[in-house]
């Protein structure tokens, strides 16, 4: 039973457990004043960052650390290697705002 704690905890550490639920990210989401944001691309994803604010991508995103890494084609798929670094469609880069707009 330990070993099967050990083991899992290993996985979560190493992110493997991260990209599902990065890929299953909402279209849309509220901010911490209640304010609904969705991704301008209809495959798109919308995050609440650190902050509360909400930022978007085209495409699936993935944690790294404290980082978001997203994938620049729409509904593109991000996933985290075995030793963690981040691989995207097309290339990776952080969601924004700007991605995002009022529903």
């Amino acid at each position: 039973m330990t070993r099967w704690i050990a083991s899992l905890a290993a996985a979560c550490a190493l992110g493997l457990g991260a990209a599902p639920a990065a890929a299953e990210a909402p279209r849309c989401q509220k901010d911490t004043l209640g304010n609904v944001q969705c991704a301008k691309d209809p495959n798109g994803v919308a995050l609440v960052d650190a902050l509360g604010a909400v930022v978007c991508a085209p495409g699936r995103c993935v944690q790294a650390g404290a980082e978001w890494h997203c994938s620049i084609e729409p509904g593109g798929d991000a996933r985290l290697e075995d030793a963690g670094r981040p691989v995207c469609a097309g290339e990776c880069r952080a969601p924004t705002a700007t991605e995002c707009e009022r529903p």
